[in-house]
């Protein structure tokens, strides 16, 4: 009997904390953060594209201009909507000098990252994965606790 009273009691903290946890965790600022800034990472890419696309269908610009062009346009909206709507923050010149170095620094690793698939003769799209993957999870660190620190 005791050991049932026990059990009951353990079963209803777990699945309190469950429902509880999961909620705190989801409260978190640093992955409401994250949320946000995944959400305009994905809003953003869209964005270069459509640049990218438009200055090759529209304008007969190259890809490669026409990519660093969307890539500063977007870098600018970027930090403009990470500043303030994923760090709640108001912009600074110190912020956009940081932003700007953690932007180049996710290119690096984009061209790392993409350049090794090409190395090993994977498709393409594996690379992208590659770049879908690693570069948030280098950039979202470096402006959660350098661009953004307070």
């Amino acid at each position: 009997m005791m050991k049932a009273r026990l059990r009951a009691g353990f079963d209803d903290t777990r699945a309190a904390w469950n429902r509880d946890g999961l909620t705190a965790i989801l409260a978190l600022p640093i992955v409401k953060r994250a949320f946000r800034f995944g959400t305009t990472g994905v809003m953003l890419t869209l964005l270069h594209a459509a640049i990218a696309t438009g200055l090759i269908e529209g304008a007969a610009v190259g890809p490669v201009p026409a990519n660093i062009t969307a890539f500063i346009l977007a870098t600018l909206v970027s930090y403009l909507v990470n500043t303030y709507w994923s760090f709640s923050q108001k912009p600074g010149a110190a912020s956009l000098v940081r932003f700007v170095v953690v932007a180049l620094c996710g290119l690096l690793v984009t061209t790392c990252v993409s350049g090794f698939a090409e190395w090993l003769g994977l498709p393409y799209g594996i690379g992208i994965i590659g770049v879908v993957v690693t570069v948030p999870l280098v950039t979202f660190p470096l402006h959660a606790f350098w661009t953004y620190r307070k």
